[in-house]
């Protein structure tokens, strides 16, 4: 092989070689890639975004607060003002029990009240029957005797019926 052919071969692999170099991305300072590597696609896209669109701030208005830090035994969360809580001291709810003259639970003139009620007083139990002394009788609510239905069935049975079917 001749320096010649070298030199040809040499020739058309730098020619290759410089093309390659006229499609490198250069680094620009402070990015990975050029500007030019991004699609019009993508440089719509990150045009339409906002300056610090991804500082989320979460909101502070009434019902967007939580359980504030901090709360020990024997606290509770209590009212500090619309929508949101505090921490504060358990008040002691625990009562004596009611009497005729000192309220606990319920006043002390609910319980006298309370007491002097006697105990299933209001349990009403319906009997499952009644008494016919119980029944008022009218002229549309009689009782008829066995004496008063014999009569009554062998009337029926006797041939008293007078045409139309009335006796």
């Amino acid at each position: 092989m001749g320096f010649g052919n070298f030199t040809a071969g040499l020739a058309e692999k730098l020619e290759l070689l410089r093309q390659a170099l006229e499609k490198k991305v250069d680094k620009a300072d402070g990015m990975g890639l050029s500007e030019s590597n991004y699609t019009n696609a993508e440089k719509d896209k990150l045009t339409g975004i906002e300056e610090n669109a991804n500082n989320y701030i979460h909101p502070v208005s009434p019902g967007s607060k939580h359980i504030p830090v901090g709360g020990s035994d024997g606290q509770i969360l209590v009212y500090s003002n619309d929508g949101a809580a505090r921490w504060g001291e358990d008040k002691d709810t625990t009562y004596e029990e009611a009497t005729n003259v000192m309220s606990g639970l319920m006043s002390a003139k609910d319980k006298a009240k309370l007491e002097g009620i006697e105990d299933g007083a209001n349990k009403y139990i319906h009997p499952l029957n009644h008494n016919a002394e119980m029944i008022v009788q009218d002229s549309e609510h009689r009782f008829v005797t066995d004496t008063e239905k014999s009569i009554w069935s062998s009337k029926l049975s006797g041939g008293d019926i007078i045409d139309g079917g009335t006796f």
